[in-house]
């Protein structure tokens, strides 16, 4: 429950103009992967791509357009991904948001019915079917579930997935529930399979708190996201080989959690 409030106190706090909020979507900065699915998948004519994903929600990653930004084709295992999906193994999108990644691997042909998209806020879920236009043909399975509740609708996959994508997560979070959610993350996976995690984070050049106003955010360093593996893997018996790239953050998300902060993308893959 605390994570509904807090989320709420960022989403429905629009007295004032977030420093953050872009007033304005550019041609330019729509990039090719986005206005792909949005012309092939969602149907939209392209002199009418612009105008329809303008009006959204002042939420950080919405009023900054990083629904547009589909950086799971961009990782290096984007084509393992969709080969290991299209050959039977199941994705979850896990704080899904708009399932922006989901409409991406679909559009560039992995089947359906093995992915499924999990967000705390249906209101986004909802958003999301808006915003792409198939409310009744997409065929994915979404799941409104709050990944730290140990008795959540999650617990229907729990042990069956090959591939979780965790995008823009563990930063809402402090440290204590990093460990609880990697721990919940692991019990997701097949325990036999060749399990593989991928996302990212907002990182700081020190591990800190601090961020999102009205949220106990923890941003790591690369140091400490890896300590973090190492530490949840001994307390669950596993072991992971954990792949961090370290990008500069959008200018805007910046101006919300400090010059300091970077993008922190991985891979993580178990190892034993």
């Amino acid at each position: 429950m605390a994570a509904v409030q807090s989320r709420e106190k960022v989403v429905m706090n629009t007295d004032e103009e977030p420093t953050w909020f872009k007033k304005d979507l550019q041609e330019h900065e729509l990039q090719q992967p986005a206005r792909e699915v949005f012309e092939k998948y969602s149907r939209v004519p392209a002199e009418r791509v612009l105008s329809h994903l303008k009006g959204l929600l002042p939420y950080p990653c919405i009023g900054l357009f990083w629904f547009l930004d589909f950086g799971i084709s961009e990782l290096p295992v984007y084509d393992e991904v969709k080969e290991r999906i299209i050959s039977g193994e199941k994705f979850l999108d896990l704080g899904c948001c708009f399932g922006q990644d989901m409409r991406k691997l679909i559009a560039d042909g992995v089947p359906q019915s093995n992915i499924y998209g999990s967000d705390l806020d249906m209101r986004f879920i909802d958003l999301g079917y808006e915003v792409f236009r198939d409310r009744h043909s997409l065929r994915s399975k979404f799941i409104q579930a709050d990944i730290l509740d140990d008795d959540s609708d999650l617990n229907q996959l729990k042990g069956q997935l090959g591939i979780i994508s965790a995008q823009s997560l563990f930063h809402l979070f402090p440290w204590n529930r990093h460990v609880e959610i990697a721990k919940r993350i692991i019990s997701l996976f097949n325990p036999t399979g060749s399990a593989l995690l991928l996302g990212r984070t907002i990182g700081n050049k020190d591990n800190v708190m601090g961020g999102i106003p009205g949220m106990e955010c923890y941003m790591h360093t690369a140091a400490s996201w890896r300590q973090l593996w190492v530490d949840v893997g001994k307390e669950t018996g596993t072991c992971w080989d954990v792949s961090v790239t370290e990008l500069p953050s959008d200018p805007g998300m910046s101006q919300l959690v400090g010059h300091d902060a970077h993008m922190l993308w991985f891979v993580i893959r178990r190892i034993g």
